[in-house]
């Protein structure tokens, strides 16, 4: 007779607001008081689960690039970083634009 599962709405919550916010899967995971091989034994049983944190890592990833990319635009109050533009550079065009040290 299997075990019965640790999963419940309320830690899916817990991980899935935890990914909203930027954190790791692995610091969400362990906020919720389980281990990483729970974490994705949950993914593979539960496909609305799986689909939650995707969106959850989704949200995050567009606040944070929205972020970037206004100080890369600049405003009236605030002039362009050219910093935050390399750095968006540097992580979505590795190849072209990334620190490879040779």
């Amino acid at each position: 007779m299997a075990r019965p599962t640790k999963y419940s709405n309320e830690k899916a919550k817990t991980i899935c607001d935890a990914l909203k916010i930027g954190a790791t899967r692995s610091a969400a995971v362990g906020n919720a008081g389980i281990d990483y091989q729970t974490f994705l034994n949950w993914r593979a049983r539960y496909s609305s689960f799986s689909s939650d944190v995707d969106h959850s890592e989704a949200l995050a990833e567009l606040r944070f690039t929205s972020t970037l990319a206004a100080a890369a635009q600049g405003s009236a109050e605030k002039p362009a970083d050219w910093r935050a533009a390399l750095e968006w550079l540097k992580r979505r065009r590795r190849a072209e634009w990334g620190d490879n040290v040779k």
